[in-house]
């Protein structure tokens, strides 16, 4: 799970630099298409698209949403509002704030809502795999059980906010496992929490910035030049104590994407294209490609995967209809819907169509739970749920 957060002191306040779009094909399948099993409005709870008039990248980089699977019984999507002050006040003020919903799975219902007042930060939410959570807010870190009680808080150490920095945020698939890192135009200071607490804390990172880890290893890329002066993207992996190893070398921007891990050894990669990805182990075994009628571009990192059941999910756009693709984006992108591949062996077994009747217009959040047997796709602050057929069938 990957955070990249640009704090301004003059602002008081950070925006969330979220770069999430993908394109693709339209996947030529005969499987049936399915209706949702349950939809659930977050406008309900707080949830405000603050972007409505913005085109469609723009909207992508300012909605701070999220959703995943806590276990097979509960969904929990994070997002940010802008409440206004109380008292009321003339001119009005407002502050940030961070909200997770937790919904029964089965059925949609909300169980709970908790709120966090974040003015200087934004925060994110991050599932463990024992049900419990840890919610990150910038300047802290605070942990709760799978019975939603407060565990523990950890207090981090930010640079002061006069000094603009930027803060990478990235937390393993199982959510043991985070690196917070504070990059400046000189340098980057970073914090390691495994656990509830501080396993390291150097003023120096002994990690290029924007560091992806799993409970084990830790994925980077990096600009190097050869001989001739070329600049080359290096997207390399080591061990937390062992040596770098490189998983994708090539003479452009980004020639593997933004590397994202999925499960503790696995991750997406997109060697020497921006259309087609892989996901692989970081021993360099590949797992599963995208079929090239599939074709999906780098701009947004939107996968949803589950290791027990080998599910993968990605949204798919019309051909040629990329964001990128569209020099004044529209507020209602192409976007054609999702598919769901089994990747043990290579089939796709489920597929829903963006249309009037699905109501899908902007996706922006995935999340497949943990046996499988349900796919949740947000958008525009609507979450829809679907029944996935057995992968074995």
């Amino acid at each position: 799970m990957l955070k990249p957060v640009t704090l301004s002191a003059a602002a008081l306040g950070c925006a969330l630099l979220l770069t999430r779009t993908i394109s693709a094909q339209k996947a030529k399948t005969t499987l049936p298409l399915s209706a949702a099993a349950w939809t659930a409005d977050l406008r309900s709870y707080g949830y405000m698209d603050q972007s409505v008039e913005m085109d469609y990248l723009y909207r992508l980089r300012m909605t701070h949403t999220d959703v995943s699977f806590l276990n097979d019984q509960e969904v929990v999507d994070t997002f940010e509002a802008i409440v206004e002050d109380s008292p009321k006040t003339s001119p009005p003020h407002y502050h940030r704030q961070l909200d997770v919903v937790i919904l029964d799975s089965a059925t949609g219902q909300v169980r709970e809502q908790l709120s966090w007042a974040a003015p200087h930060y934004n925060g994110w939410a991050v599932p463990r795999a024992d049900g419990s959570f840890a919610v990150f807010l910038g300047d802290r870190l605070e942990f709760y059980s799978a019975d939603l009680h407060p565990d523990q808080e950890l207090k981090l150490n930010p640079p002061p906010l006069g000094q603009r920095f930027v803060i990478w945020f990235s937390s393993s698939p199982s959510g043991k496992t985070m690196l917070i890192q504070y990059t400046s135009t000189d340098e980057t200071s970073c914090v390691w929490v495994t656990g509830e607490a501080i396993s390291s804390q150097q003023e120096r990172c002994e990690v290029p910035p924007r560091a992806v880890v799993s409970d084990e290893e830790v994925v980077t890329g990096h600009v190097v030049k050869d001989d001739a002066g070329v600049n080359h993207t290096k997207v390399s992996v080591k061990k937390f104590q062992g040596p770098w190893r490189t998983l994708c070398d090539g003479p452009r921007v980004d020639p593997c994407g933004n590397p994202v891990f999925l499960a503790e050894d696995r991750l997406v990669l997109r060697p020497g294209s921006r259309v087609l990805f892989s996901l692989e182990r970081t021993d360099g075994k590949i797992i599963f490609r995208s079929p090239s009628g599939l074709e999906a571009s780098d701009a947004l990192n939107l996968y949803a995967y589950s290791e027990k059941a080998q599910l993968l999910a990605f949204p798919v756009y019309e051909l040629g209809q990329s964001a990128y693709s569209i020099p004044h984006a529209p507020l209602t992108p192409p976007f054609d819907g999702a598919v769901v591949y089994d990747v043990s062996r290579n089939k796709q077994i489920f597929q829903v169509k963006s249309n009037e009747k699905t109501g899908i217009h902007l996706p922006q959040g995935l999340a497949i739970s943990p046996s499988g047997d349900r796919l949740v796709i947000e958008g525009d602050g609507i979450l829809r749920c679907y029944d996935l057929p057995s992968a074995q069938k």
